[in-house]
Order: structure tokens, then C-alpha cells, then sequence
């Protein structure tokens, strides 16, 4: 009985010592997963690539087929979301900016960016300042553009803002601004 229990109890704590070393390997290996998810969340590892990089870390987890397409797929969402939140970032920028229309924003994120329309309508609208010159500018462009310079005078003329008449007038090279009191 001595030698056969020896024996057993020998192969029980080799698997035991293979399960242990196999949790080690699949905590590590789990951590260098994390880690290759938030590179190709980052653009840091080209899409072609992704696949290889999974592959590799999947087999040093001793990883089942099925794992290993749920992580190659986790990666792909990782990578789209990735594509999404950055057209989403340069839309915003975009829009505070003024660097863009708002209509072209909106086409970027619906047609290149693939982002829902719904969302994409909400965010152009959400972000999209109105701009609304100040008199000292509406002055500035007048100087150099002729017809806003007709324009602007009728439209200021015709509206008080506090009490006071703004009324244009002025040679071809500059503007004056004068109020009257009504």
C-alpha cells in the first residue's frame, strides 16, 4: 500500500503543481492581453496585426478556440470604438472651433465614421455654437467686405440695443460707428 499511495499522491501534486502554474500563466497572460487591447485601442498596433497579437496571447493562455475568437472579436470592438471616439473628438473640436460646417461634420461622422445618425444628429446639434459677431467685428468686416458693409447698416439701424440707435456711416478704407440717443 506504501508504494501505490506514494505513487498517487505524487501524480496528484504534479497536477496540482501544473493547475497552480497554469492559473500563474493565465493571470500573466490575461494582464498581457489587457495590455494588447489598450495598444490597439490606442492605434498602436495596426489592424492587420491584431489578429496575430491575440493569436500569440491565446496560446500562451492555453486558450480554446472559442476564447480565442471572443477575444480577436473583443479586440475589433475595441479597435472600432477606438475609430469612433476619435471622430467623435475631432467633430467636437471641429464644431467649437468653427473649423467646420456643421453639415459637414455631420456628414463626416454618418458617412465616414459610420457613427448612427440619430447620435450623430444630436451630437452636431449639441456642439454646434452659433456664432454671433460682436458690433467691433461686425465693423472689421465691413471695412473690407462692401456688401455686408449695406447690409449690416439697415439691419443696425433698424435695432435698439439698450436705448441706443447704431447707425453706420463712414468713407471706403474705414468705418465709424456713431449713436444717437432716440
Amino acid at each position: 500500500m506504501g508504494q501505490g499511495f506514494e505513487a498517487a499522491i505524487s501524480q496528484y501534486m504534479s497536477l496540482e503543481q501544473q493547475i497552480a502554474t497554469l492559473r500563474r500563466l493565465r493571470y500573466y497572460a490575461r494582464y498581457s492581453l489587457y495590455r494588447v487591447l489598450y495598444l490597439v485601442g490606442r492605434g498602436l498596433i495596426p489592424a492587420q496585426s491584431i489578429g496575430s497579437y491575440i493569436s500569440d496571447v491565446a496560446g500562451k493562455m492555453m486558450e480554446t478556440p472559442q476564447a480565442r475568437d471572443l477575444f480577436s472579436w473583443i479586440a475589433g470592438l475595441v479597435y472600432t470604438y477606438s475609430l469612433k471616439e476619435l471622430a467623435v473628438r475631432y467633430a467636437i473640436h471641429a464644431l467649437g472651433r468653427h473649423a467646420a460646417a456643421p453639415q459637414d461634420v455631420l456628414a463626416f461622422l454618418v458617412n465616414t465614421a459610420k457613427i448612427d445618425p440619430d447620435y450623430a444628429k444630436a451630437l452636431v446639434n449639441a456642439y454646434a455654437i452659433q456664432y454671433y459677431p460682436t458690433v467691433p467685428q461686425l465693423a472689421t468686416l465691413a471695412a473690407y467686405t462692401c456688401r455686408l458693409r449695406s447690409s449690416t447698416s439697415a439691419r443696425f439701424c433698424s435695432s435698439t440695443v439698450s436705448r441706443r440707435r447704431w447707425l453706420w456711416s463712414g468713407a471706403s478704407t474705414s468705418t465709424r460707428v456713431r449713436t444717437t440717443h432716440t
